[in-house]
């Protein structure tokens, strides 16, 4: 395989367990853009599915935004959650300064771990992120 290819994600063993909760980002990779590979931003992966929405929080210096979305799936069976985000809402020192309803794809992150605390996902764009609750 070629440097820089993404590889598949993982079959996970079984299905996979509730991915409810507030999950922290710990680190992320995806973006073409080789300067941000890394950000040291703040982000929190938020999952409901009872209400079966979910929201992407960061925080970046001042700056906060909250990116807002639908579940459209949750399949355990193959670890899989297609989403859709729907609104965000900028934030600059506590005070809401935009806010805009995006034009975006359906996106579905495929987990191929999600233990009490510590799960993994690929994302439908090629990335690959690790995350702790």
């Amino acid at each position: 395989m070629a440097f820089g290819h993404a590889l598949p994600a993982p079959a996970p063993a079984g299905p996979i367990p509730d991915i409810s909760g507030r999950w922290r980002l710990l680190f992320g990779t995806g973006t073409k853009i080789r300067a941000f590979q890394y950000i040291p931003v703040k982000e929190d992966f938020v999952l409901d599915a009872a209400s079966r929405t979910l929201a992407l929080e960061s925080a970046i210096g001042p700056f906060e935004f909250f990116i807002r979305g639908v579940m459209a799936a949750w399949r355990p069976e193959v670890g899989a959650l297609d989403f859709q985000f729907t609104k965000v809402d900028i934030h600059f020192a506590g005070n809401k300064v935009w806010e805009v309803t995006p034009k975006t794809k359906p996106k579905t992150y495929t987990f191929f771990h999600v233990g009490t605390d510590l799960a993994c996902a690929r994302s439908s764009s090629g990335g690959v992120a690790l995350l702790v609750k």
